[in-house]
């Protein structure tokens, strides 16, 4: 796995763990800050495509 993959699966996963705690404490993360940082993941995946056989191009699902 290359240095620019595992970046991108860490911040992932960083997007993932936030939406969690802000679904049980909603103040904890505003919609914009969120927004934000999904929005940045998003130019993140666009810039350094990271699909694999273990994954699908659905990278990230999220409900905002």
């Amino acid at each position: 796995m290359t240095a620019s993959r595992k970046k991108i699966y860490a911040f992932e996963r960083s997007i993932q763990l936030i939406e969690k705690a802000a679904q049980n404490n909603s103040f904890l993360v505003s919609d914009e800050s969120f927004q934000a940082l999904y929005n940045t993941y998003e130019k993140l995946v666009e810039m350094f495509p990271v699909a694999d056989e273990a994954r699908t191009d659905d990278f990230l699902v999220l409900q905002v």
